[in-house]
């Protein structure tokens, strides 16, 4: 719907024709080879600083600023030793941590609140998250909060994980999305995209969106914090 409305309200009524990719790191790839104009998915900028990305990508102004995007801490509902912990040293002896293979930024933030890197587990996609979860390969999972459901737990595949009630950890860096430089209709797209981020930001459609896809989500606005020693928190 971001997209949607970003492109509406910057001069093009597009269709969007979407292509599934097993994770970013493909969708990343295949927007470099001009496969596809724009990704749906929203990156930190320091993903594209690499040689092999940095001439091939257009990077859109910010949608959500430094530290804005809030993550909750998800387990089996049974995971009581989870579910109980109330601080940074509670979730350092909580079990074994799980992220994406290519999340740098959740990886990051992990290891600033003090978890060895060594100690976080990694998958390839999102159903293997859900699938070592509830195997035991690990104990948790930093993961965006939802407001479908009204204790805001999140399904795959017939897996269920809740959050950590209480607790919520905020992520670095603010988060773009990004347009092949080497599509035909990437400029075009690009324009109109960074148009529409604009005018989105400005008549406060941008938050209603984010709060409707759980970005920004009212449950959990007064929730505890915890936040590493270099969390860059933006008002």
């Amino acid at each position: 719907m971001l997209l949607k409305n970003a492109f509406k309200l910057g001069g093009i009524d597009a269709q969007l024709n979407f292509s599934a990719t097993p994770n970013t790191r493909r969708e990343e790839n295949e927007l470099v080879k001009g496969y596809a104009a724009i990704g749906a998915h929203l990156f930190t900028k320091s993903t594209f600083e690499q040689p092999e990305y940095k001439d091939k990508i257009f990077i859109s102004d910010p949608v959500i600023e430094d530290g804005q995007f809030e993550k909750g801490i998800f387990c089996l509902p049974g995971n009581h030793k989870v579910l109980n912990v109330r601080n940074i040293e509670d979730l350092k002896k909580a079990g074994k941590p799980l992220v994406g293979i290519h999340w740098v930024n959740e990886c990051r933030t992990l290891k600033d609140l003090g978890i060895n890197e060594d100690e976080i587990e990694k998958a390839p996609t999102l159903d293997c998250i859900f699938k070592m979860i509830r195997v035991g390969r690990a104990d948790w999972v930093p993961l965006g909060f939802h407001n479908a459901a009204k204790d805001l737990s999140v399904s795959n595949n017939g897996i269920t994980l809740v959050p950590v009630k209480g607790i919520k950890i905020p992520l670095k860096e603010s988060r773009h999305f990004i347009v092949s430089k080497t599509h035909p209709d990437g400029e075009k797209v690009f324009q109109a995209l960074q148009k529409g981020i604009k005018i989105m930001r400005k008549n406060g459609l941008t938050a209603k969106l984010l709060t409707q896809g759980g970005f920004y989500c009212p449950a959990t606005q007064n929730w505890k914090t915890l936040y590493s020693k270099t969390t860059i928190v933006s008002n």
